[in-house]
């Protein structure tokens, strides 16, 4: 039982609204912290079983009176999921919540709609971990499996953050490139 950990507004089973990048579909949820003490999301889950913990919110405190908007996307390749992201981004893009944006992407519709100019830099950490139930079963994978973990701050030009990532790769899927600066 949290206290003062509200969920304000749900999209399951989505099919329509809020493409990614790569054209596919993301539930989503807005929280909001109303209490006046900070709440820690570590080990908090959701589910619609009551059976089973269906997702586990990974570590991230919401100060209080914050809301943040948290998006889960399974990406595919070639039809194979491959990735699984956790997103956190602040309150002040809601709007993105009021809007149908099944011909458009999110970066795009930041840049157009919120008016976001993008940094030229984030903070990228990458470890090898083992996935949690949740990324284990959105990936049909056993749970010993080795994967890349990538956790990313992405900047706005005043250096503003515009959102929090938590990506579960298949490291044989992937290759990150870090260009010379």
């Amino acid at each position: 039982y949290y206290s003062g950990l509200v969920i304000s507004e749900v999209m399951a089973s989505n099919s329509s609204a809020l493409p990614d990048d790569h054209g596919t579909f993301s539930d989503w949820v807005e929280i909001a912290n109303i209490s006046d003490q900070p709440i820690s999301l570590e080990g908090v889950t959701m589910s619609d079983r009551s059976d089973k913990a269906i997702f586990l919110f990974p570590a991230h405190t919401l100060q209080p009176g914050e809301k943040v908007i948290y998006l889960l996307r399974v990406l595919s390749a070639d039809g194979e999921p491959v990735m699984v992201e956790h997103n956190f981004l602040p309150e002040r893009f809601s709007k993105l919540l009021e809007t149908d944006l099944s011909d458009t992407s999110l970066y795009a519709f930041l840049r157009e709609e919120c008016g976001v100019h993008f940094g030229s830099g984030s903070y990228k950490s990458i470890q090898i971990a083992e996935p949690t139930e949740v990324e284990a079963e959105l990936l049909g994978i056993p749970l010993s499996t080795p994967m890349m973990m990538c956790r990313e701050i992405v900047y706005d030009h005043a250096d503003e953050p515009i959102h929090r990532t938590k990506q579960y790769l298949l490291g044989d899927r992937f290759k990150y490139v870090i260009p010379k600066k």
